[in-house]
């Protein structure tokens, strides 16, 4: 680049032409063949945040314009006017459209003393918690846990309806100047996860923290603190694969007090943009398809899956079943009422049409890398309504999602947004599916979809 600038002769098209493919490379889309069976190293992330920000002048006007507006790759211009994500150098803002807050802080000191240690410090081995309670999962900050040496830039109308945890940490956090028994550069994600061993709602968590990385550190090594105590889950490892740094608990932090030069807050998962209770309207998700294009690309290069191929007529059957994922865990009869228990007729069924092959999975016994390759090669994912379906969203473009579902819309708004067809199939509660609604409706939809000639009796 520096050889190009130097030829300033050079004509105006060419000039745009370079431009055009620069801005274009800096957005990640592009899913590039692998080289190499790892992942690409992490880059040292080098910081070009103004530190020397006026946060007095700032303060002066609560309803003036945040100094970072964080806008991805999108379809069209309107994503960029309707979903900017406000992301201050040191404070807060809240988004209109979802009112999602966003906070960041220049030098977070985090006191470990100040912060109730209940039974729990987050990552015990599941066996040994069986039973319990959720509550000593979240910890209590008391005043003082987390502080700045300059004020956080905080509108005085900043709306905390769906703030959550992020509320209790800005109750704790005062303006003082103490010392650090330990400072930390890397950039680093604070998040409290509700749901952790959900992939639906990790999957929110992550869609936001992708969000909320700076434009500058993609690539970069990026720290995460949990500020919860959980036992070990089985998304955990998610967290170091995707951002690359060390993934660590409130409560495993030294005592003496911990600083971070950048520290950046999460909105929770119940905020997200992609939570369908309280999500953009349909209108506003297409215009945004950008947005999850980017994420996707970032997880699929995160594992290396970039060269996975979609394989024709590959379909891959989601098989639910209950199983121990926490300490409240309970398999009963009410925890098998999403169970569909004949999905291994549906797959022989399946597996003899023309060309197909069907394969009955259960996600939950496979390493998450595995199951979003093996998501990568199907042309059709089938389903009953639960949460493996988040998976839809690592599916090629050109490939179908198939829900047994009897309510809720939430997969057809991400099919909605990734830009892929969704079928559904309405079973009313069933826990088995039946050979008419196979033979009527599931095998019909399926020929459709694939283009085969129809089997069912004219």
């Amino acid at each position: 680049m520096k050889t190009f600038i130097t030829y300033f002769s050079a004509s105006f098209i060419v000039m745009a032409m370079f431009n055009i493919a620069y801005f274009h490379s800096s957005l990640l889309l592009l899913e590039k063949e692998s080289i190499s069976n790892l992942p690409p190293p992490r880059k040292e992330y080098v910081s070009t945040t103004n530190n020397d920000l006026n946060n007095k002048e700032i303060r002066k006007d609560n309803n003036r314009k945040p100094q970072n507006f964080i806008t991805r790759n999108t379809d069209n211009g309107n994503c960029a006017q309707n979903q900017p994500m406000p992301r201050p150098e040191h404070g807060c803002r809240t988004s209109e459209k979802t009112h999602t807050v966003y906070c960041q802080a220049q030098n977070l000191r985090v006191d470990n003393s100040k912060i109730q240690k209940g039974s729990a410090t987050g990552g015990e081995e599941l066996e040994s918690v069986m039973g319990q309670e959720e509550i000593v999962e979240f910890p209590i900050y008391s005043k003082g846990a987390f502080s700045t040496p300059t004020p956080l830039d905080i509108p005085k109308n900043l709306n905390l309806d769906k703030a959550y945890y992020l509320k209790d940490v800005l109750d704790a956090t005062v303006t003082t100047t103490e010392t650090c028994a330990e400072t930390r550069s890397n950039p680093t994600l604070f998040i409290t996860r509700y749901e952790y061993v959900n992939l639906y709602h990790q999957m929110t968590d992550w869609f936001n923290a992708f969000l909320m990385l700076p434009m500058d550190a993609r690539g970069a090594k990026i720290d995460v603190v949990l500020l919860d105590a959980h036992p070990k889950g089985n998304l955990d490892s998610v967290w170091s694969r995707l951002f690359g740094g060390t993934v660590e608990y409130v409560k495993h932090l030294r005592e003496g007090g911990v600083c971070f030069e950048n520290a950046i807050f999460v909105p929770p998962g119940y905020s997200s943009m992609i939570y369908v209770t309280n999500s953009l309207s349909s209108n506003e998700m297409s215009m945004c398809k950008g947005l999850m294009k980017d994420f996707v690309s970032f997880v699929i290069q995160s594992y290396n899956l970039q060269s996975v191929k979609m394989i024709p007529r590959r379909i891959v059957i989601i098989d639910r079943v209950s199983y121990i994922a926490h300490p409240r865990s309970i398999i009963n009869s009410k925890s098998r009422e999403r169970s569909i228990s004949n999905l291994n007729e549906l797959e022989k069924r399946l597996n003899k049409m023309p060309g197909v092959t069907a394969t009955l999975v259960q996600l939950e016994t496979m390493d998450i890398g595995d199951q979003i390759r093996l998501i990568r090669e199907a042309e059709l994912l089938i389903g009953n309504h639960g949460a493996g379906l988040s998976h839809l969203l690592f599916l090629h473009d050109n490939a179908n999602v198939m829900e047994f579902r009897d309510h809720n819309g939430h997969y057809t708004q991400w099919a909605d947004w990734k830009g892929i067809p969704h079928h559904s199939i309405y079973t009313e509660y069933k826990t088995s599916l039946t050979n008419s609604l196979v033979r009527n409706n599931i095998i019909p939809k399926i020929e459709s979809m694939f283009k085969m000639e129809s089997s069912s009796p004219k």
